[in-house]
């Protein structure tokens, strides 16, 4: 019977959830956020960012003690050119000489040939998709009264984010009607260390309030607010969690030739149920054949029989 000497090399994250790895860490120190932001990048990697609701999860059961009130998190303003859902586009289709104008108040509408940017207040037409079609309402209203009516109907203002629904939206639109659509220059949220733009948000009833530029949680519930960046609020750092490996080494004793690649396959298909089980799913295996020992028994016979 032939010994086997394997070896598993077992890596992992250490994460409560597969969604992103993060750590928090509470600092019960008042601040305003750029000094709670220059912090946390000395400290850890920045100031908290949440973008996932398990990420809001983790970071409210973090330990803060006593405290229930306002904390900083890593999320602030800019302004630009962005859709409904706070995206920044990554298609344009503007007509020759467009944008003319750029800034707050300025809304987005198309037409047949390409788009136009104009007052928000202007009275247009508009189109709403209802997340199969595109529908078009020759009613005119402001770019606002056009979203809440979208909205109203359980449909959005269309977003245009590719030629291929430009395409679609194109195929229902008279040549010269001109129709908003859901771009406007507008605030943008997003997470000062990664620069990604925020699409989960857990925003209080009545928030985000645009004025005030930097985002802090309630961590008595969760729920974010805006803040003026130059209040002084204890704050949420946060850092990734590294990955992990342990080597687990085991003797096996069989009668079957591990050294047939056939039987290594059996085996691995063992392990990997086996280790799946215990939520085990990144390993390595290496085995060696050890070489036959006598009992130690035997030896000191063989010792007294010189």
């Amino acid at each position: 019977m032939d010994v086997f000497l394997v070896l598993l090399l077992l890596s992992a994250f250490c994460v409560p959830t597969a969604s992103f790895p993060n750590i928090y860490y509470f600092v019960n120190e008042n601040m305003t956020w750029d000094e709670a932001n220059a912090y946390c990048i000395k400290e850890y990697l920045g100031l908290a960012q949440i973008t996932y609701p398990e990420n809001n999860t983790a970071l409210v059961n973090t330990p803060a003690g006593v405290y229930t009130g306002k904390a900083w998190i890593g999320l602030h303003i800019d302004v630009g050119w962005a859709w409904l859902d706070g995206r920044p586009p990554t298609y344009y289709s503007w007509s020759p000489g467009q944008p003319l104008n750029t800034g707050p108040g300025y809304c987005v509408f198309t037409n047949y040939r390409g788009w136009y940017s104009v007052k928000c207040t202007e009275m247009l037409g508009f189109i709403c998709f209802d997340g199969s079609d595109y529908i078009v309402n020759n009613t005119y209203v402001t770019w606002n009264e056009a979203k809440i009516s979208c909205k109203n109907k359980n449909s959005t203002l269309a977003q245009i984010l590719d030629v291929e629904t430009f395409d679609k939206v194109r195929r229902v639109v008279d040549k010269e009607k001109e129709i908003w659509i859901g771009l406007s220059f507008s605030p943008v949220w997003f997470w000062s260390e990664t620069q990604q733009i925020s699409t989960f948000m857990n925003w209080k009833t009545g928030q985000p309030n645009n004025e005030f530029h930097c985002a802090a949680i309630l961590v008595g519930d969760g729920t974010w607010t805006t803040e003026p960046c130059i209040k002084q609020y204890p704050f949420f750092c946060y850092a990734v969690y590294k990955s992990k490996k342990t080597v687990v080494s085991m003797n096996i004793q069989t009668d079957v030739d591990l050294e047939n690649p056939d039987n290594q396959a059996a085996l691995m298909q063992q392990l990997q149920a086996t280790l799946a089980k215990q939520g085990v799913t990144d390993f390595k295996v290496t085995w060696t054949k050890q070489p036959v020992q006598k009992s130690r028994k035997k030896l000191d016979d063989a010792c007294l029989n010189v």
